[in-house]
Order: C-alpha cells, then structure tokens, then sequence
C-alpha cells in the first residue's frame, strides 16, 4: 500500500527496489502449491526455492540465529506468556 513517494530520497526506504504483484507472491503461491514441499514444514524459502544458510558475500540466505532451537524455545514461551496476557489466561 506504498507508492513510490513513500520511499523519497533521503528516506530510510529510498534505496529499496519495488516489485510488482505477481513477483512478490511468487515465493507465497509457490510454497502454497508447490508437490516439492509436500510434507515439509518450518523452511526457509526464497525466490520460488528452499533457502540455504547465508554465506557472507553472496545475497540470500537465512542467518545462523534463525534456526537456532534455543532461540526458538524462547520465543516461544514469550509467545505463549503474551496470549495469557491478551486473553486473560
């Protein structure tokens, strides 16, 4: 819902690329459709494929925290604690 305006110079958005419609739900309809991830859950994926760990110096990738179970573990019990505070449980 941003045009183009939103991202004038100077903007801490000035230097992002824009894509249309169809190419910014390429990765979402394919995850959604796509017989290669039958079966398969909690992946990464980027431009229509399954992301690898980023490697510095190239573009792409996941970083290492991402998948960290500790961290997810965490993430998880503040989720839960924040729900019981919502809806009063």
């Amino acid at each position: 819902h941003m045009t183009r305006d939103d991202f004038s110079a100077g903007g801490t958005l000035a230097n992002l690329e824009l894509t249309d419609v169809a190419h910014g739900a390429a990765t979402t309809m394919w995850a959604a459709t796509s017989p290669e991830l039958d079966g398969l859950g909690g992946r990464y994926l980027e431009d229509c494929h399954i992301a690898d760990p980023f490697v510095e110096g190239t573009e792409g990738g996941y970083a290492a925290w991402a998948v960290d179970p500790e961290q997810a573990a965490r993430l998880w019990d503040w989720s839960q604690r924040q729900a019981e505070l919502i809806l009063g449980g």
